[in-house]
């Protein structure tokens, strides 16, 4: 009889970031049913029961900063989800208490306990393995703005997105006005939680540069917003502060194409991603001190995926490789038996959609 261990060692094996990588850019996401699951795999959560018990006792005695909680009631969020939200951020502040410092958290913690709330200990494995990741760049200098990231915001959209700089620059919006709010969030600030879902299927299983890609793509998708507003001489400052209807092909699409592009990102922008340890958790200053071997990463190099739009490019043998790492991974997923049915009608849509793009090659 298989054991729930065993399992899970197999899953382990079996979704991979490079696996996902190509899964994510073949298809545009991961299946919603799975998403859960294969974050925390992803992410690679120990599952530290004991340790997490001694948090959640320990939260139990803690309120939250003011502000978050006036900002958690503006929400409006549905009784279930605004518990869970709460409990989230209890328990961040009882694993480290400097958190409270970051009057951002919330917006960047709330999608995530939406996604995982159902699931206590993925839950705050995730937020917590994003945090040290993903917010390391605002950890660093202490929930300032970091400058060389913001530097390098700037360089790359005068190469890839000259026109929306130029309306930004003209209308004295600065590079911490619009670059800062996306960082900081997560993207929450500005994309509908369905979106920012999308984005993260994408985020999770790539390297960091991938995170400021995307702040980059942001700006560039939104010119003829930009133009538009300050055509009326509208604040564009609240643009990057609200959410907005977003092209999400094209989005994703112009990240990848900026991340690709970039040859000589800076090393921790592309340095392996730190997971928690097995055991007890180290508080946020020994997680911080953790140095994560800086291996550069280059894309073409890891033989990623091609993006959906680029699939015409390639050849029969490319496209086998997809379908065959598809059944691979979704074959790992039917362990579960939560999410037999949704695999089941997943892969049906996933291998009817490699089988299509077959067909134009085999004719010409």
């Amino acid at each position: 009889m298989t054991t729930h261990s065993s399992i899970c060692q197999m899953l382990e094996e079996k979704i991979t970031a490079r696996k996902m990588r190509c899964l994510v850019r073949e298809f545009g996401s991961l299946p919603s049913t799975n998403r859960a699951l294969v974050w925390r795999f992803l992410l690679r959560t120990p599952q530290n029961h004991s340790s997490f018990c001694a948090l959640v006792t320990k939260a139990l005695e803690l309120d939250l900063p003011e502000d978050w909680v006036k900002w958690t009631k503006r929400q409006n969020l549905r009784p279930f989800t605004e518990s869970q939200f709460t409990r989230a951020l209890k328990w961040l502040i009882a694993w480290s208490p400097e958190l409270t410092c970051l009057d951002f958290l919330p917006q960047f913690v709330l999608p995530f306990a939406s996604v995982l709330g159902g699931d206590p200990i993925s839950s705050f494995e995730v937020i917590v393995t994003a945090i040290r990741n993903w917010g390391v760049l605002w950890l660093e200098m202490c929930s300032e703005p970091p400058f060389q990231t913001m530097t390098l915001i700037e360089e790359l959209l005068e190469k890839f997105g000259p026109g929306a700089l130029e309306i930004l620059k003209r209308n004295s919006v600065s590079i911490v006005s619009y670059a800062w709010p996306l960082l900081d969030t997560g993207f929450s600030a500005v994309l509908k939680e369905k979106d920012w879902r999308l984005l993260w299927d994408h985020l999770t299983c790539n390297r960091l540069a991938l995170y400021v890609s995307a702040a980059v793509a942001f700006v560039c998708c939104t010119e003829s917003t930009l133009r538009q507003a300050a055509a009326l001489s509208l604040d564009l400052k609240g643009l990057f502060l609200e959410q907005q209807e977003v092209d999400m092909k094209a989005f994703l699409r112009k990240s990848y194409e900026i991340y690709d592009s970039v040859s000589n990102w800076p090393a921790h922008l592309t340095c392996e991603l730190v997971v928690l340890p097995t055991g007890q958790y180290p508080s946020l200053e020994q997680f911080m001190n953790i140095k994560p071997e800086a291996r550069k990463h280059s894309p073409k190099s890891e033989k990623d995926c091609q993006s959906s739009d680029e699939t015409d490019a390639l050849t029969t043998t490319e496209v086998q490789e997809k379908d065959d790492c598809t059944d691979e991974i979704l074959s790992a997923l039917m362990f579960s038996h939560k999410i037999r049915d949704a695999v089941d009608s997943w892969k049906g849509a996933a291998i009817s959609a490699v089988e299509d793009k077959k067909v134009p090659r085999s004719k010409k």
